[in-house]
């Protein structure tokens, strides 16, 4: 979870830093968020993630990591544009013999739709 400031924009960790900082010094809520000109709201959010796990550094994100990185993903786009016509089958099979990198066609599918490119039957 990302901490964001009024306008919907991510704050820097240095900002984080300084509340953290502020809050230690005795510093209200209130305060805190006049002097940075940021909302109370995320001034409590950045204390509270602060107290319970001593850090102001943004926690991993849960999930199973992404098996393709963006270098794999752009081969695979280039092998598309070379054939539009081939099938997930195909496009795994290409895949690991030339970046070495064993994915399911379904993984395959959900890549090209990332992509914005959908399969249509004649």
């Amino acid at each position: 979870m990302t901490t964001m400031a009024p306008h919907g924009t991510e704050i820097s960790c240095q900002i984080r830093k300084r509340i953290v900082t502020l809050h230690k010094k005795r510093h209200s809520y209130q305060k805190i968020s006049n002097a940075l000109e940021i909302s109370r709201n995320t001034v409590a959010k950045v204390i509270q993630r602060f107290k319970k796990n001593g850090e102001v550094l943004n926690m991993k994100r849960s999930g199973r990591p992404r098996k393709l990185t963006p270098r794999d993903e752009r081969h695979l786009g280039r092998s598309l544009e070379k054939n539009r016509k081939a099938s997930t089958v195909e496009l795994a099979k290409a895949l690991e013999s030339q970046v070495g990198v064993t994915v399911s066609t379904d993984t395959i599918r959900r890549t090209v739709h990332r992509m914005g490119l959908y399969g249509y039957r004649p």
